[in-house]
């Protein structure tokens, strides 16, 4: 396989796991029947951080096999826009070298989404590989019904998409909408997400439960299996095989570690240190 090639896969394969860690899930089972998570559906999913937790903080490094691939870090904090109480995330990814002397990738998120319930507002991804920029913005009105999507490929050339509102979630609000959720072994779960112009159905299945080590900490995690299908193309994405993701097991749902296996070997990620800052209490008179 030609560098260039090779290059192009692992950048699919990092873009996938570090600016939409929230798709990486699930395989269906005939023995249990899928809860579909859709905006459509009505149902109240409020975000899972307290309501004293101002902001989050999560540092994330990414390996190649054995060696160091990129770092990725990502903060939440709280904001009132409208009236409402409403979440505010940003997020940025790089390569590093190795990896970076044959791709160079440098990437941000910023998202903004409603609490109670958990709604999308705005989702904008901006990416630059080696001298190669892109970036998509969605903006969901949802009075209208209507998503709106700016995109600027590789080229250079923008380009503009109006889709219908059908239950789709970004894949910051889908994360936020996974990490409210109780699981049991062999629940499947689904959720569409629409990262940029195409809707993807993503599969989550529970594997089990066990005793998770990485590098922020000892963690007791839930174990899913992952497989995501492109609904807008009606077919299957392939290159990431055998993906799993730990989460851990407490009312946080902090994502721990993703691994899946590639054509070059397997990538992996996990959580290297994380921060909560919460409102100062008021003092109490004795």
């Amino acid at each position: 396989m030609s560098r260039t090639r090779q290059s192009s896969r692992v950048a699919r394969i990092f873009v996938t796991i570090v600016a939409t860690t929230a798709v990486l899930l699930a395989m269906n089972t005939l023995a249990s029947i899928p809860q579909s998570i859709a905006l459509s559906g009505g149902n109240p999913y409020s975000s899972c951080i307290q309501s004293s937790v101002v902001s989050e903080r999560f540092v994330y490094e990414f390996r190649w096999g054995g060696l160091p691939a990129a770092t990725a870090e990502w903060r939440t904090h709280r904001r009132t826009a409208h009236g409402k109480d409403m979440l505010e995330g940003t997020g940025k990814a790089k390569t590093l070298k190795p990896v970076a002397v044959f791709w160079k990738m440098r990437g941000t998120i910023r998202a903004i989404l409603g609490v109670d319930p958990i709604v999308p507002d705005h989702f904008t991804l901006y990416r630059k590989d080696n001298s190669r920029s892109r970036s998509i913005t969605l903006n969901f009105d949802h009075p209208s019904g209507v998503l709106s999507i700016n995109r600027i490929g590789k080229h250079g050339q923008p380009r503009r998409y109006t889709r219908e509102i059908k239950g789709q979630y970004d894949p910051v609000s889908a994360a936020f909408v996974f990490r409210t959720l109780d699981f049991n072994k062999d629940d499947t779960i689904q959720i569409h997400v629409q990262p940029g112009k195409n809707v993807y159905c993503v599969d989550f299945r529970v594997l089990g439960r066990e005793r998770v080590t990485v590098e922020a900490g000892r963690f007791d995690a839930i174990v899913l299996s992952a497989s995501i299908r492109n609904l807008t193309k009606n077919e299957p994405c392939t290159g990431l095989e055998d993906t799993k993701v730990w989460i851990s097991d407490d009312s946080r749902r902090l994502f721990l570690r993703a691994q899946t296996t590639v054509a070059l070997g397997v990538v992996s990620g996990e959580l290297v240190a994380y921060s909560l800052t919460e409102e100062p209490q008021p003092d109490h008179p004795s």
